[in-house]
């Protein structure tokens, strides 16, 4: 061979300008032993040498080993290694995905069921139970808040149904007490004498307010407002009933007194609920203007006169009706001028509250009055009613209100009803 003998380490290391190789043959002079990467000179493929010195001669004995054969069995175990990992990773893997596929299987069926469940649909069949897991619990679960809303639906169902029924009474009840309510005015057109005004707000749809008038005979006018305790169908038959017995009593005696102390023995006898009513009855004489009134615990009307302020009625120191049978109530009398009003109302126009609680109040009323003494009866009923819904504004109504007001004009016979020719309206 060419090399033999022909060529040193040194040699090479010049030829090839490489100062790692003349680096090597140094160690191997110097008796030097190592172990360090060597590119072969013959193949050129990467090789590990180990050189040592022989104690023989002296010299320095250097052997090439390949790598790829040094590293041969190291190559075979990663690969085997390798295929193991990857193998066992795949096994793992499909594990995994059947495992989730049981666990997630169910929980995509149940989520099937609540997108039905979300639009309705509460027929839809729930996946079957078959284990006793969170899954198995939660399809539980699901399934109970199911038949609880399909029962819940059901209910509201009956009780929308039940609430439209009643409204629907309510509105027939609210139509009838209407209409039990005088509601034509001016109610004697041909009466020069006096003219008079009413108007009632219900705070619900049947309310407890109450007013009337009717004439007893050619020369007397009788007149109630009344406040009973408590709202809708039970007040509003209360109500029906001392309207009825206001009627019925008024007929047979000129005393308001006399008439409260009749209607008050007949509503407390019978009155297992104990409701009552405040009110105020007035017979007013047409021809004189003289006017015998009565008070059972209601708010005072108001007499007003041109150039005075308004100016409530005495007390007659009158217990509500209903609540003592053998409570003796008395009258009083006044005479209304010529021009004079008499304003009446229910604690439904004081008491009226705005969205801070404040209450229009008896000041706010008298206030509203001092500007309306000379108008005719339907513009001071109109006119304390908005002031009122000012007052209000948008908050919610928590009691009837009801108005009533009775201007005197005496026996004229050419006088002309407050400058304006009023017809009959309902």
């Amino acid at each position: 061979p060419k090399l033999v003998m022909n060529e040193t380490i040194f040699s090479v290391a010049e030829d090839r300008k490489d100062e790692s190789m003349r680096e090597l043959g140094r160690q191997m002079i110097g008796g030097k032993t190592g172990f360090t990467p060597f590119r072969s000179l013959v193949t050129g493929k990467q090789c590990w040498m180990v050189y040592a010195p022989l104690a023989t001669n002296g010299w320095s004995l250097a052997v090439l080993f390949p790598q790829t054969e040094l590293m041969a069995d190291i190559t075979r175990l990663n690969s085997t290694v390798l295929f193991l990992g990857i193998t066992g990773f795949l096994i793992i893997l499909g594990v995994i995905v059947w495992i989730a596929g049981t666990i997630t299987r169910p929980i995509r069926a149940l989520s099937r069921a609540t997108e039905h469940v979300a639009v309705g649909n509460l027929n839809i069949e729930l996946p079957a139970i078959a284990s006793g897991d969170e899954v198995g619990r939660l399809t539980a679960s699901f399934a109970a808040m199911k038949t609880s809303l399909q029962q819940y639906i059901q209910k509201l169902t009956e009780t929308t149904a039940a609430k439209e029924r009643i409204e629907s009474e309510l509105k027939i009840a609210h139509d009838i007490q209407m209409g039990m309510l005088p509601k034509t005015f001016p109610p004697f057109p041909e009466r020069a004498e006096f003219d008079i005004y009413a108007a009632i707000t219900p705070a619900k749809e049947v309310g407890g307010d109450l007013y009337d008038l009717f004439l007893m005979d050619e020369n007397h006018l009788c007149f109630a407002i009344g406040d009973v305790s408590g709202k809708g169908v039970p007040a509003a038959l209360f109500m029906a009933i001392t309207r009825t017995l206001i009627k019925t009593k008024a007929v047979q005696v000129l005393s308001p007194g006399t008439v409260l102390t009749r209607v008050n023995e007949d509503l407390a006898l019978e009155n297992p609920s104990m409701m009552f009513v405040t009110l105020f009855l007035g017979i007013l004489d047409i021809r004189s203007g003289e006017m015998e009134y009565c008070n059972a615990g209601h708010n005072s009307p108001y007499l007003l006169s041109k150039g005075k302020n308004p100016r409530p009625l005495e007390p007659t120191g009158g217990l509500i009706l209903g609540v003592e049978k053998d409570f003796k109530y008395r009258s009083k009398t006044i005479r209304l001028e010529k021009g004079e009003t008499l304003f009446l109302y229910t604690d439904g126009v004081t008491e009226a509250a705005n969205a801070g609680e404040e209450m229009f109040s008896e000041a706010g009323l008298e206030n509203r009055l001092s500007d309306l003494t000379d108008r005719p009866v339907e513009e001071i009923v109109s006119g304390v009613m908005e002031a009122v819904d000012a007052f209000v504004k948008d908050a919610s109504q928590a009691d009837d209100i009801t108005m009533m007001a009775l201007k005197f004009y005496g026996e004229t016979s050419n006088r002309i009803r407050d400058t304006i020719e009023r017809k009959p309206k309902s």
